[in-house]
């Protein structure tokens, strides 16, 4: 029954769209007609600057990071708390509270990987970091930490989570599909 209970709100949580609620509080429009049209840091960081958009990323990662960090606090099982990963990220894809439209996943990736393991967090954060400092394309930054988290996973955590990080990386990066094929066709054409 509690498990039930704990995968409906990693859905509910994962589906709190922050940055469309900031956005809108702030400055009275909608974020998804700016920019991206996306709901997160890197939209509402165009929409409302560097302070609002940084707000967001915490925000995203730290709904996540409580939603697996209760999980593991009540001693759930494997399989429940990759079923609450899955609920958080459908939830910030496929939010409730926005008619099915949601994020790209990625702050709540990492905030999954902070309640996972701290280790294998940093090294997709500086990943992330790194690639977008170099790129200058969020996208960019987001796709290599999707690429490297299940790496660095088979070196911090079981191996059920592996398997789970190839999962994550793959809902990450088919939600950044648009941003794939823009990416190529401005660097491989």
């Amino acid at each position: 029954m509690f498990e039930i209970f704990f995968i409906i709100m990693a859905y509910l949580v994962g589906a709190i769209p922050t940055g469309f609620w900031l956005v809108k509080y702030v400055k009275g429009i909608d974020v998804r007609e700016i920019g991206s049209g996306n709901i997160g840091a890197t939209n509402v960081t165009r929409a409302l600057g560097k302070k609002w958009g940084a707000i967001t990323l915490l925000i995203d990662l730290g709904k996540s990071f409580c939603v697996i960090w209760i999980g593991k606090k009540l001693y759930f099982s494997d399989p429940v708390i990759a079923l609450g990963v899955g609920a958080l990220l459908l939830g910030n894809a496929f939010s409730c509270f926005l008619k099915g439209q949601g994020g790209k996943g990625v702050a709540t990736m990492l905030g999954i990987y902070l309640a996972l393991s701290p280790l294998v967090f940093c090294v997709g954060a500086l990943t992330y970091g790194l690639f977008r400092k170099l790129s200058g394309i969020s996208a960019v930054g987001s796709l290599a930490a999707a690429c490297v988290l299940p790496i660095a996973s088979t070196f911090f955590l079981p191996s059920f989570y592996v398997f789970l990080s190839l999962g994550i990386s793959l809902f990450v990066m088919i939600r950044h599909r648009k941003n794939i094929a823009e990416l190529y066709q401005k660097f491989c054409k």
